[in-house]
């Protein structure tokens, strides 16, 4: 038996007091420091509570990467709810399977996914509230709301409790859902950060989906060592290579042909990547070695 547990809700806490002023999350838009981004966990929180949300309750988010991502996964830590991160990808009736699988009593979506919310109506039985990342409209909850609410407190949670279910890829029938515990995330995150020698100086840049497990860990990696995590609209291999230039990005997240792309901008003098160290994620050994050299 570990003499403390850390949770994820811990990460949040332990930055906002050893790096406060840092910036943890960053989009085109605004800069987020850690300070303010663990007031606004808090602030989640409350709003949470107040709608009954706590230990075991699922929140489901159907959501591509955005800076909102961040408060919502730490407030769902500190009530021990667990969190089931949606692939923005998977059809209507994938989506409808996974919410009726994991039955959960709070969905966060995007605007644009308004549209589809009628064909997942069969799904939602469980679902008391809908939520629309942003401000509100036509009947909905703004999330801007869950900023403004009043802190809430953590409750006591354990390292060993359950807190994301990841649907699993469909190989035969339906999707399952891979339960992980904060004990499980906060581990390969240091693993992760230990690894690749991650420090506060380091920025990482999502171009992996937060839904996607190897996006959400490189992310929580890069949280954990207080480094910054960039965001983007949109991915576009110029775009995000002139973004690493700017910004002295690190470290990505790779899946082909991510880095054959990247790679591709700077042959064509759109960027230099000279900041860029660290690749984790799968490739062929010839772009591997085109990325070396």
């Amino acid at each position: 038996m570990p003499l403390r547990s850390f949770t994820v809700y811990d990460i949040f806490k332990r930055n906002a007091r050893v790096f406060g002023k840092r910036v943890a999350v960053q989009t085109e838009e605004r800069s987020i420091s850690f300070g303010e981004l663990f007031g606004q966990v808090r602030s989640v929180m409350g709003a949470l509570a107040a709608r009954r949300v706590g230990r075991g309750d699922r929140v489901a988010l159907l959501t591509r990467n955005r800076a909102e991502f961040f408060p919502l996964f730490g407030a769902a830590a500190g009530l021990g709810a667990i969190v089931v991160p949606v692939n923005a990808r998977l059809t209507p009736e994938e989506i409808r399977h996974i919410l009726a699988d994991t039955g959960p009593v709070l969905f966060f979506y995007e605007p644009e996914f308004e549209a589809i919310l009628t064909d997942l109506a069969p799904g939602l039985s469980s679902v008391r509230e809908l939520i629309v990342f942003g401000q509100g409209r036509a009947g909905r909850t703004g999330f801007d709301s869950f900023l403004a609410h009043p802190a809430g407190e953590a409750a006591s949670i354990a390292d060993h409790e359950p807190f994301v279910i990841i649907p699993t890829a469909a190989i035969q029938g339906k999707p399952r859902g891979a339960m992980l515990t904060h004990r499980n995330l906060v581990a390969c995150s240091i693993h992760a950060a230990s690894a690749i020698g991650l420090t506060p100086g380091d920025a990482y840049l999502n171009i992996l989906p937060l839904f996607h497990i190897a996006g959400l860990m490189a992310a929580l990696a890069m949280l954990h060592a207080g480094g910054r995590n960039l965001l983007m609209g949109k991915y576009d291999p110029v775009s995000a290579g002139r973004l690493i230039d700017r910004e002295g990005v690190s470290f990505i997240g790779n899946f082909p042909p991510i880095l054959t792309q990247l790679l591709d901008a700077q042959a064509a003098g759109e960027c230099s990547l000279a900041s860029l160290r660290h690749v984790l994620g799968v490739e062929l050994p010839d772009t591997v070695k085109r990325f070396e050299n």
